[in-house]
């Protein structure tokens, strides 16, 4: 056990869903952004849309999720890889496309009208990431 096990986490980890990520409660997403950087490139692929769809909708009210999200797709763009695995090998070529309309989305509706350069950058890399085939 380590400062974020405990028991009350075991037993959710026990029943977290894992089926379909739209049932997936917001706030344990919200209140685990930092778990983040303890999943899998097969947890990261699940919670990916669960995630997106809170930053679109504004329920990440701390902004600590955006956060941990956005810095784990700036490192995918720098090395076209998710955790040890390709970027084309873990998400697919409709995935991936969902990924590059979420960052132009983020982009085009900035509070303040303030353009995120680390944003255009993720931006270039990832669609330069996407032109590998997909792999499986």
């Amino acid at each position: 056990m380590d400062m974020y096990g405990d028991p009350e986490e075991d037993a959710k980890a026990l029943t977290a869903e894992r089926t379909d990520w739209r049932q997936v409660p917001v706030a344990d997403l919200c209140d685990r952004n930092s778990a983040l950087c303890y999943l899998d490139d097969h947890g990261l692929r699940f919670y990916t849309p669960a995630i997106m769809s809170i930053i679109i909708r504004d329920e990440d009210e701390r902004g600590l999720l955006t956060d941990s999200f956005l810095f784990h797709l700036h490192s995918i763009r720098t090395s076209c890889r998710v955790r040890d695995r390709p970027y084309c090998d873990v998400y697919n070529s409709a995935q991936r496309a969902a990924i590059i309309r979420f960052i132009k989305y983020l982009l085009h509706n900035v509070r303040g009208g303030d353009v995120d350069d680390a944003l255009v950058k993720t931006l270039d890399g990832l669609k330069r990431c996407s032109q590998q085939p997909d792999v499986g």
